[in-house]
């Protein structure tokens, strides 16, 4: 049996993001259901850069691509 695979999106419109379980329809990969978890991925977010104690960066898979720098300050 295969775990069932998750996904995790930013939503342009909504500017939140959005949580779910991924399925098929025809070509495409799409939710089958979803919910909007930004607050709850910001937080996790923040929780990882603060463990690894530096900023994080990400870049696009893509050459010339760009790229983010995360930083995140704990405040008391």
């Amino acid at each position: 049996m295969t775990a069932p695979k998750f996904g995790v999106q930013f939503q342009p419109l909504s500017h939140g993001i959005d949580a779910g379980r991924l399925g098929t329809a025809g070509q495409r990969t799409v939710f089958k259901d979803k919910c909007d978890v930004t607050g709850q991925a910001i937080w996790a977010v923040a929780q990882w850069i603060e463990a690894g104690g530096e900023p994080h960066e990400i870049f696009r898979d893509i050459e010339g691509g760009e790229g983010y720098r995360i930083t995140v300050e704990k405040l008391t």
